[in-house]
């Protein structure tokens, strides 16, 4: 027999405080108990759906959980791949070890979330809120972050990197098609600590990154256009062959950081420290160099490679 046609109207009782139904399409009678371990891959859900409680372990694969509300739900080790999160609501759930891998999390909501370990590899994270999560260790690579808030989120030793380098705008540089790669254009990393971080080839064109501390993060190739790094601390960091023309990075320490390479033609550096960086092959036409502390210790306001 068919199953009967269900309203949307459908209240969805909470059985208990670790236990809720999530009933699937509108059109379809099934449904599916979410508790700890449950497997609900390929639920439709389109509508608000309350999940509170010990649901670790849950297979939510492939699940259309548009709008969901995960609010203070332990979810370590769900499984989220390829499932539809759009604006779904995760603040200050436990996510650790969880699976976001090529899952859309645009404009959700993960402030106060603990995300250790989490994967997040080719995620759709545009306009997410993740400012304050805990992402150490996380995988982000390859992953699309535009407009996102990360506002001091703490990113320790996480895989942010990319696939490909990518490419420089025009005319900088020929008009192909970006390649797949971690990407942050115009997001908000204020504050955000990146240390002992993998950014290798991740774009930053036009974001926030003010005060963030970057200690020894591997920024090989990454982009950094227009982006603005105003007292930050990237001490130690690999910065070689970056792309930051017209980028701000006033007062930011870079002591023994290395920009072999890096392009800052147009950027501004005014108190910037430089002291023991490497910095031989750097483009700097247009730079503006004010009370600079060069590689060698001596404070200047013109270029330190003159």
């Amino acid at each position: 027999m068919a199953p009967k046609r269900m309203s949307l109207a459908l209240v969805i009782p909470i059985l208990a405080a670790s236990t809720v139904i999530v009933v699937s399409t509108p059109t379809h009678a099934a449904s599916c108990t979410v508790t700890k371990g449950a497997n609900c891959s390929g639920t439709t859900m389109n509508w608000k759906v309350k999940s509170h409680g010990n649901l670790a372990k849950a297979n939510f694969k492939g699940a259309k959980l548009k709008g969901a509300d995960f609010r203070n739900a332990n979810l370590k080790k769900a499984n989220f791949q390829r499932a539809n999160l759009e604006s779904a609501n995760f603040s200050n759930a436990n996510l650790t070890k969880a699976n976001f891998k090529k899952a859309n999390i645009k404009f959700a909501n993960f402030t106060g979330a603990t995300m250790t370990k989490v994967q997040l590899a080719k995620a759709k994270a545009g306009n997410a809120n993740l400012s304050g999560v805990t992402l150490t260790k996380a995988n982000l690579r390859n992953a699309s972050f535009i407009n996102a808030n990360l506002y001091g989120a703490d990113l320790t030793g996480a895989n942010i990197s990319g696939s490909n380098q990518f490419p420089p705008p025009p005319p900088f540089g020929p008009p192909v098609e970006a390649k797949r790669t971690s990407d942050f254009t115009n997001a908000n990393l204020f504050g955000a600590t990146l240390s002992g971080a993998n950014a290798k080839n991740a774009n930053f064109d036009n974001a926030q990154l003010n005060g963030a501390f970057a200690f020894g993060t591997n920024f090989q190739q990454a982009y950094f256009y227009g982006a603005t790094l105003n007292g930050a601390l990237l001490d130690g960091a690999d910065l070689s062959n970056v792309f930051a023309l017209g980028s701000n990075l006033v007062g930011a320490g870079m002591r023994g950081a290395n920009l072999s390479g890096a392009d800052v033609r147009y950027a501004t550096l005014i108190g910037t420290f430089l002291l023991d960086a490497n910095i031989s092959g750097i483009l700097d036409t247009g730079a503006t160099w004010v009370n600079v502390t060069c590689p060698g210790g001596n404070v200047r306001s013109s270029s330190c490679l003159v």
